[in-house]
């Protein structure tokens, strides 16, 4: 819709504008405006048969689109207007004044914003002690329900919502208005395409204290989880309009993903132009965000520019694909139950990567009474050939692992045999054998990394580690075992690199010293308690932000 076609607002009292742009509201004076509306002129007669109010001012109302804390918004039409939605606050809460002031704040918002991308402002009004405010009715489908029915959105589609989205947001910001809901729920999508932003109910305004404090509860953060900027995770006080780049990062991010931003945004779900650009609006510091929405449309039309959609698209799509099939993989070959040993304890752990990964750990029947663990990782991006290939290593080693009391027998056997299928692929792992009669931990490695040791009594882990290369790699590779002896209260500890390479929002990784600190933290748990407690604190440490790499846990126990 062009800026000429595109319906003026209702002549209104305009606002205060102060130094460098800000809009000051003068709360007196919207009231003010509020009692004295000409909408308020005509009055409700009641309700209708159905129980909804049949008219607010000249609106009359045809139904509900929807209900909240602070009241109802229904459907309705006007002679001048057309198609309306009308925000009516609940009469318990009107006669709130800081409630009321919050409500109306939004109207006062909305009226100053003229853009096609924003759902534009119309009037406000008091009925019979109902305050309510009347905006322009946007027909089309919700972003979210789009979501929830296709679960992704085409990238080219895709990019040219989100485009739309920011050139709304721009003009939003340009007058100092912050949105701080940006979330796929607050986008609607017409039949012709055009991208309307609603919602302004939580809005904030650039440098003025004030008006933040109006929008904040007390004790409580505004705003919906995983779109959530970490500033605004830390208060609202501390948030500007790069906080709704933050927001539009996520959900670009999860338009084009198909996953939903809880704690796996992965950078390797994403074609690298793409991951760029969403990387740089959630970064983690704001000032290494873009420094505006403009900034942003101009990458967004950069690389629109260099014909990447196509390619990147079936890109997508691989990426999907595979992760589909590594995790109905996984689950088929992952072991279903930790055996039990006698005078020892095995506990396991394994958390996903959101688009790739490729962890693996199983447990072997060695003779009847020993028993195996092999924990390892593809040394590649999961497809078809490769999740076939961890297949062939599974059974391959379930055979050859068999009556087989040296693991690094184990490990040679394994290898020879699937490096003579040349699949172009290869695996890294640690294979320990446990002998509960012996009291015994015989270690094989294959490219994988060291195990840990923490022995009674002891605060320092004493590192188990032999040489050897990845499985496949090539034919009749060497490797080697240790074994050490097993004590009362001893812990033994195997961990894909992906644990300790676990970032916070701010991208320090996990590293080991954390890792080793939990565990002696927590040595006098049970294995199954160590597990829980590693994999609470790795989830807390990376603050819902997913990793590039999955992550496997096994602890061995002697209690």
């Amino acid at each position: 819709m062009t800026d000429e076609k595109r319906p003026k607002l209702r002549a209104h009292q305009a606002p205060k504008v102060g130094d460098g742009g800000t809009v000051i509201f003068d709360e007196d004076e919207l009231e003010s405006d509020i009692q004295r509306a000409p909408e308020a002129a005509v009055q409700r007669d009641g309700f209708s048969p159905l129980g909804l109010p049949i008219a607010f001012g000249p609106y009359k109302v045809s139904g509900v689109l929807g209900k909240g804390g602070m009241g109802v918004v229904y459907k309705g039409f006007g002679r001048r207007d057309g198609d309306v939605a009308i925000k009516v606050m609940s009469e318990k809460h009107a006669a709130k004044p800081a409630l009321a002031a919050r409500f109306l704040r939004e109207f006062k918002i909305c009226e100053m914003l003229d853009h096609p991308n924003i759902a534009r402002a119309i009037s406000c009004g008091n009925e019979d002690g109902q305050i309510y405010f009347v905006m322009e009715f946007v027909p089309g489908t919700s972003l979210d329900d789009m979501l929830e029915r296709d679960k992704h959105v085409a990238l080219g589609d895709a990019l040219d919502i989100i485009r739309q989205c920011c050139l709304g947001l721009a003009h939003a910001h340009e007058r100092g208005v912050v949105h701080r809901d940006i979330k796929p729920a607050n986008f609607i999508v017409r039949d012709d395409g055009t991208v309307s932003i609603i919602d302004f109910g939580i809005a904030g305004m650039d440098d003025e204290d004030e008006n933040r404090k109006s929008v904040t509860m007390d004790g409580c953060v505004m705003g919906t989880p995983y779109y959530m900027s970490p500033e605004q995770n830390k208060g609202l006080s501390e948030t500007d309009h790069r906080t709704d780049i933050y927001a539009i990062g996520i959900c670009l991010y999860e338009m084009i993903s198909g996953r939903t931003p809880s704690g796996l945004l992965s950078p390797d779900a994403v074609p690298e132009g793409l991951g760029q650009i969403i990387g740089k609006a959630t970064a983690y510091r704001r000032d290494k965000r873009y420094a505006d929405m403009n900034a942003l449309v101009a990458d967004i039309d950069a690389y629109l520019a260099k014909g990447s959609v196509e390619s990147d698209s079936k890109a997508l799509g691989e990426i999907e694909d595979g992760a589909r099939l590594r995790e109905s993989m996984i689950h088929m070959l992952y072991p279903k139950k930790v055996p039990r040993i006698r005078g020892i304890e095995i506990a396991s752990m394994y958390l996903p990567a959101a688009g790739v990964g490729g962890n693996y750990y199983d447990f072997i029947d060695v003779d009847g009474t020993s028993v195996g663990l092999l924990v390892g990782n593809l040394g590649q991006r999961p497809n078809f050939e490769s999740m076939m290939f961890l297949s062939m290593v599974r059974s391959a080693f379930r055979i050859f692992a068999r009556n087989v009391s040296d693991p690094a027998v184990a490990l040679a056997l394994t290898n020879d045999f699937i490096a003579r299928e040349q699949m172009d692929c290869f695996a890294v792992f640690s294979y320990a054998i446990i002998d509960p009669e012996e009291m015994t931990l015989r270690v094989a490695t294959a490219g994988f990394r060291p195990s840990g040791m923490l022995r009674a009594g002891h605060d320092a882990f004493e590192v188990i580690e032999t040489p050897g290369l990845g499985l496949g790699i090539v034919e009749g590779a060497d490797y080697d075992s240790v074994k050490v002896d097993l004590n009362a209260e001893d812990i033994v500890i195997f961990t894909s690199m992906g644990v300790v390479k676990t970032t916070d929002r701010s991208g320090e990784a996990f590293g080991q010293e954390r890792l080793d600190a939990t565990v002696r933290a927590n040595r006098d748990k049970n294995a199954d308690e160590i597990v829980a407690a590693l994999k609470s604190r790795i989830v807390r440490y990376s603050g819902g932000v997913a990793q590039a790499d999955d992550m496997t846990i096994c602890v061995v126990k002697v209690p």
